[in-house]
């Protein structure tokens, strides 16, 4: 299935009788903070299902990286980024993670 981009986020149009599913996926950028906001490019009727994944951890370290989502709206999510590394958690600054939403 092939998709184009907007504005950096791509977008997979889906055909009619599909009932509405809208799908936009993107690499949401390292912050200055764990914490940010991801804004959709074009709104959903309601929030969506959103789920992320990354790659592997920028700094290089064997930990566990996570990102949680905090909050879906039907313009943007919310989400934190945390490094588990012995059971030591801290905030994940330099870290880019892919993310797709799925709604109507």
């Amino acid at each position: 299935m092939s998709g184009y981009n907007v504005q950096g986020q791509n977008i997979i149009p889906m055909t009619p009788g599909q009932n509405g599913v809208k799908i936009l996926y993107g690499v949401a950028p390292a912050t200055q903070t764990n914490t940010g906001t991801v804004t959709f490019s074009q709104p959903f009727v309601s929030p969506p299902i959103v789920t992320t994944g990354m790659t592997q951890s920028a700094t290089g370290f064997q930990c566990l990286y996570t990102v949680g989502i905090t909050s879906v709206t039907n313009t943007e999510f919310s989400y934190s980024k945390w490094y588990n590394n012995n059971n030591q958690n801290s905030g994940a600054i330099s870290e880019v993670f892919n993310w797709i939403a799925i709604g109507n």
